[in-house]
């Protein structure tokens, strides 16, 4: 998988918050959620928009745009920016609440 420079920047930073794990991205195709995953999900959609005025629809269609794999923990961390509200957030997902396809 081919890095942007906003994927690099953001691994890096991403490493930078959790000292000693690697942000290792990954492509959203190949991830499978489990259905508690998506209730993780929908609760961080949910209050992230009911404090800032952004909706629901709006969160979730960016919850895809920059996933990373932490090593070695193998948490699946979703960065959501939201650059017009000046919003970036991250949605922690444990190794038990996914896998790959």
């Amino acid at each position: 998988m081919r890095l942007s420079m906003r994927q690099y920047y953001l691994a890096k930073k991403l490493q930078t918050e959790r000292f000693g794990e690697i942000a290792v991205p990954v492509d959203p195709e190949r991830i499978l959620l489990h259905h508690e995953a998506t209730t993780v999900v929908r609760s961080a959609a949910d209050q992230v928009a009911s404090e800032s005025a952004v909706t629901r629809e709006e969160i979730i269609s960016r919850l895809f745009d920059n996933v990373f794999r932490l090593e070695p923990s193998d948490t699946l961390m979703l960065l959501i920016e939201l650059p017009r509200h000046d919003i970036e957030f991250y949605v922690e997902l444990p190794s038990t609440l996914w896998n790959f396809r």
